[in-house]
């Protein structure tokens, strides 16, 4: 276990973390450097221009490895944009500190995603984004985008190779999903806010290869915070805040990673929840106040583990979950100096599909509520687990 987690600190958290702790750019390697595609500015385009009447005009007219910058204000762009060549979209800022100019780009409402009944109508490889990058290196920063499916789609191209796609300082309101990432290729999301997504404000899936999201806020999603299935290499969430999601603060699906130094607030269904991730490690994160989902009062597990067979849960801190702070349904998982406050009961020990659930508890781990701190007791509350949470 330990070696696994190396690995994947190693490959990932490390070189990604320090990378931003030093103010380097986070790119990844990619092949041979005699080969391998850059950012450099070969040239710049400005917009809103005489020269180009819409902003797509422009991309059109940008060669491989522009940067296009966009001149504050607010814009209404009608049609999505299609990016199908290396590019840079800098705005003027995104405002996220309350100073400085701010570039908007605004667009249509996201179309009605799910019914009445639950049912999702716009899947997430059907979405039209306000941004959508084809199997290229796409770096956007500086901007507010507003409206679409989502704010940015970053998808494969006809071959079915996919890139890398970067975004920095941009805010990302009232869209269908905020940001989703499908197929090869590694999205990097930093200093982002993503504010009021009718469903998911992250969407990974489909074989995405790598995904690292760091100093965001997702605020109000219509469903997760951050929703990631079957990403091949490895996920690392550092200092990333979700609030307020309606079922789910982040889910991971037949993936490994890392969740650290996160806070999440007020969501329902769960704060964390993995279904069959192979190794994980959740560290340093504080889940409180997690509620239950709709009348039938559903889950509020702090941290929910489901058939997940090597997960390291440590230093976290949960208060006032519904349930319990810690539910595992058929995983194995070590337990290590966690503090869990105030929840129904503390560690919920459940057999599922026939696998039971063992517990390594490496010591350190406090529960209690309104007294003294004593020792988590595991137990089994013989509640069936809630349902799936995904995104079709």
């Amino acid at each position: 276990m330990r070696s696994l987690l190396f690995l994947i600190g190693l490959l990932a958290a490390v070189v990604f973390l320090e990378a931003c702790d030093r103010g380097a750019p986070l790119e990844p390697e990619r092949g041979d450097p005699a080969t391998a595609r850059t950012h450099q500015d070969r040239s710049r385009i400005v917009w809103p221009s005489r020269e180009f009447r819409t902003l797509q005009d422009a991309i059109d007219a940008a060669p491989a490895g522009a940067t296009l910058e966009i001149q504050a204000g607010d814009h209404f762009v009608a049609t999505p944009l299609e990016i199908r060549k290396d590019l840079t979209l800098a705005g003027a800022g995104a405002g996220r500190d309350g100073t400085g100019p701010v570039k908007r780009l605004q667009g249509r409402p996201p179309r009605p995603g799910v019914d009445e009944s639950g049912t999702v109508l716009v899947k997430a490889a059907d979405v039209e984004a306000y941004v959508a990058a084809y199997g290229i290196d796409l770096e956007v920063r500086d901007l507010v985008l507003q409206g679409f499916d989502a704010g940015i789609l970053a998808t494969v191209d006809e071959a079915g190779r996919g890139g890398i796609t970067t975004v920095r300082d941009v805010v990302v309101d009232q869209s269908g999903r905020g940001i989703v990432a499908l197929g090869s290729g590694t999205l990097i999301v930093e200093d982002t806010d993503i504010l009021a997504p009718a469903w998911h404000g992250i969407s990974a899936s489909d074989g995405l290869s790598q995904l690292f999201l760091k100093d965001m806020k997702i605020l109000g999603p219509g469903c997760a915070g951050v929703y990631v299935e079957n990403v091949e290499e490895s996920v690392v969430t550092a200092n990333v805040s979700v609030i307020g999601a309606t079922c789910v603060g982040i889910v991971a699906i037949e993936t490994s990673g890392l969740i650290l130094d996160s806070i999440l607030l007020s969501n329902r269904y769960a704060g964390i929840v993995l279904f069959q991730a192979p190794v994980f490690l959740i560290r340093d994160n504080i889940i409180q106040n997690t509620l239950p989902v709709g009348t039938s009062n559903i889950a509020g597990d702090a941290i929910a583990l489901f058939l997940s067979p090597d997960v390291d849960v440590e230093s976290n801190l949960t208060f006032q979950s519904a349930r319990a702070g810690l539910a595992a349904y058929g995983s194995s998982v070590t337990i290590e100096d966690n503090t869990m406050l105030c929840s129904a009961f503390d560690i919920d020990n459940e057999i599922w599909d026939g696998v039971p659930t063992t517990f390594d508890d490496q010591g350190g781990n406090e529960c209690g509520c309104d007294g003294p701190l004593g020792d988590c007791e595991a137990v089994s509350s013989q509640i069936l687990p809630p349902p799936p949470v995904n995104d079709p």
